[in-house]
């Protein structure tokens, strides 16, 4: 395969550590005080407590925009509380979780650190998939768990254990948020903040595994400290561990890496699929250079490939891409917008998305939404169209625990955006089936859609044929065979297609696009709205009343659906 790659190592706290993604809920356990010499006594924690509550008062641009303001102030007071009876590892996790309760990715205090008596980790690194854990890499000696599903986690079920790590993870979404998690399972003071082991030293777990038919195995993994030069680098692998010498997921297949998996120092790098007339762009970070080349210089390299081989697909992958600039995506956008008659077409540019799609790179998806046709392939993003970013780091008083708070709101979309989200179109979350033989879910089925053309394609053709029935046909297996699972991105490129049907003059195909979609999103205020409206504009009031009104018990302060149904009631 002809490829085109340029190649910077790296070395950079991860996301987690950077945006400050440890946060902990108000569950955190009683623990021994701190031992004796340990420099915050329970006054400083407390003052280290009001100052973080201050300060994320003072900076955020909307701290209590995602949850009432009464809720951070219960929690901090319930946290103030019980600090003289919590070790430093538990007041550490205390911190963070009012910082997790502003449901921002950005904001987080950076508290899984020596300082605060975080040394230790397991070497054993898991993954979430469906809310399942599986285990992606352990210790040589515990090699036979790595594939396995895990059952449970301590004390608690796997399933039980991962809710209550998930509240000391922040971020945007529930996707930041189990991307994040795994670093969390790796910490025992992190685990017994939480009730989950009772003791620092050892993991106790057991996890269902492979073979002829599933068996289940117990394991005890004892904590280590991180071997020299691999704190914290470990935390940036997906599948790193504090130990040498250990087994990951990927080294345990025999066929080659997937495209996603492959170079993972390298910020971004393209290779042709010539079987497809496709090419594979990975972003993995929005680096304004790389390997001496500028981000600008890449994409002018990227789109003379495109076109010097008439490229008919162009794949942008940005799942594993947890941001960087901002300011320098506008090539890639302006490139496609330029090519809208070629790669950048209907049913020929695809944008892979998933939980680490974050900061920068969920701008990048935001511009592609809203300038490009692309269609998004993976699981949602880890971040919300409209957000908040750009942090600043504040050093509490006492302990000097650093805490990172976003500056400014990014509103890279519609201001009444209020999506978790964007969604795929074809949803392809990571599947543990298909990993273990070493494929892409997300590729194979940009590759199944590119034979079968889009869904969107094929329904606008039938339907503009007159041939409903075979549109709803269309229409109704693939959201069958791709359920729309996670959001809206379905209904908005089929409300756009309602309305274009009845800009362009028919109302029958309109209707019953609008219609359809009533069927599959009867809790979307939106589609009610598009079949009442579509209703007035063929002439039909009566029967738009009753769309219209429901649309009004859906979302009451629906001012679109008042306009509405006020034409059709004749005012």
């Amino acid at each position: 395969m002809p490829s085109f790659r340029f190649a910077r190592a790296r070395l950079a706290l991860p996301l987690a550590l950077a945006c400050g993604a440890f946060a902990a809920p108000a569950a955190v356990a009683a623990q021994p005080h701190a031992a004796p010499g340990h420099a915050v006594d329970a006054a400083a924690w407390r003052e280290d407590l009001r100052t973080l509550a201050a300060e994320l008062r003072r900076l955020h641009p909307d701290p209590f925009a995602m949850q009432p303001e009464a809720r951070f102030d219960s929690a901090v007071a319930a946290l103030g509380s019980r600090i003289p009876g919590l070790e430093p590892q538990a007041v550490a996790t205390g911190l963070l979780s009012v910082t997790a309760l502003v449901e921002d990715g950005h904001t987080g205090a950076i508290a899984m650190l020596p300082p605060f008596g975080f040394t230790r980790f397991f070497p054993l690194r898991m993954t979430v998939e469906e809310d399942r854990l599986y285990v992606v890499a352990a210790s040589a000696e515990h090699r036979a768990l790595v594939g396995g599903r895990v059952v449970t986690v301590g004390r608690m079920s796997a399933e039980a254990a991962l809710a209550r790590v998930l509240t000391v993870c922040s971020g945007d979404n529930h996707f930041s948020r189990i991307d994040r998690a795994p670093l969390f399972l790796m910490s025992p003071g992190v685990l017994r903040s939480l009730g989950i082991i009772d003791e620092d030293d050892a993991l106790a777990l057991v996890v269902e595994t492979g073979g002829p038919g599933p068996r289940r195995a117990s394991a005890t993994v004892a904590a280590v400290e991180p071997g020299e030069g691999r704190y914290p680098a470990f935390f940036q692998d997906p599948e790193g561990l504090p130990v040498a010498g250990g087994v990951s997921f990927r080294e345990a297949a025999t066929r080659p890496l997937p495209l996603h998996l492959r170079d993972l120092d390298r910020a971004w790098w393209f290779e042709t699929l010539p079987e497809r007339r496709m090419v594979y762009v990975m972003l993995r970070r929005v680096d304004r250079e790389d390997g001496g080349i500028t981000f600008a210089g890449f994409i002018e390299r990227l789109f003379a490939h495109v076109d010097s081989i008439g490229a008919e697909y162009l794949v942008i992958d940005l799942r594993h891409n947890g941001g960087g600039d901002n300011t320098i995506l506008q090539p890639l956008i302006h490139g496609l917008i330029r090519r809208e008659h070629a790669v950048g077409r209907p049913g020929h540019l695809y944008t892979i998305i998933g939980r680490e799609t974050f900061s920068a790179a969920m701008n990048c998806a935001n511009w592609l939404e809203e300038h490009t046709r692309t269609r998004f392939v993976g699981e949602p993003t880890g971040a919300r169209p409209n957000h908040f970013g750009d942090a600043t780091t504040v050093r509490l008083p006492h302990s000097g625990m650093p805490v990172r708070i976003s500056r400014y709101r990014w509103s890279a979309r519609l201001p009444w955006d209020e999506r978790p989200w964007i969604a795929p179109h074809l949803p392809a979350p990571p599947s543990m089936a298909l990993a273990r033989e070493h494929r892409d879910p997300a590729l194979e089925a940009i590759f199944a859609e590119t034979e079968s053309g889009p869904m969107i394609v094929r329904l606008r053709a039938a339907l503009e044929a007159g041939e409903i029935e075979a549109a709803r046909a269309v229409y109704f297996d693939s959201r069958r065979r791709n359920p729309d699972r996670w959001g809206r991105t379905t209904i908005r490129e089929t409300t756009d297609l309602a309305r274009a049907l009845f800009e362009a003059g028919r109302p029958e195909a309109a209707l019953a696009l609008a219609g359809w979609n009533t069927e599959l999103y009867p809790a979307v205020a939106e589609v009610w709205i598009t079949l009442g409206a579509g209703y007035v504009r063929a002439g039909r009031n009566a029967e738009a009343a009753a769309p219209l009104r429901r649309a009004l018990e859906i979302d009451p302060d629906s001012e679109s659906a008042r306009r509405w149904l006020a034409r059709a009631e004749g005012d």
